[in-house]
């Protein structure tokens, strides 16, 4: 298994949000933007649409959501996240 550190992006309005998310993926799982997207919010992917490159909105939400950043994850350093709540 590959542990990832996803920086996810939230548009609210004039409002800009930082998420930080570990995510835990089989080896050769590849996942789109989309894909760590509706993992993170828990969502269904058939209720997002793609309004300009990169950034997505759901059919039920006003927010825009894309991925700012994604960082492979050593096995070493989970610990070290885990323990400041990541």
């Amino acid at each position: 298994m590959k542990h990832y550190l996803f920086t996810i992006l939230t548009r609210d309005g004039e409002h800009e949000y930082y998420d930080k998310w570990l995510c835990t993926v089989h080896k050769k799982t590849v996942l789109s933007d989309l894909d760590i997207i509706v993992e993170f919010t828990g969502t269904h992917k058939e209720d997002w649409e793609e309004p300009y490159p990169c950034v997505y909105e759901s059919t039920y939400d006003y927010r825009h959501y894309s991925i700012h950043s994604r960082e492979e994850v050593e096995p070493e350093d989970l610990k070290v996240l885990e323990r400041y709540g990541i």
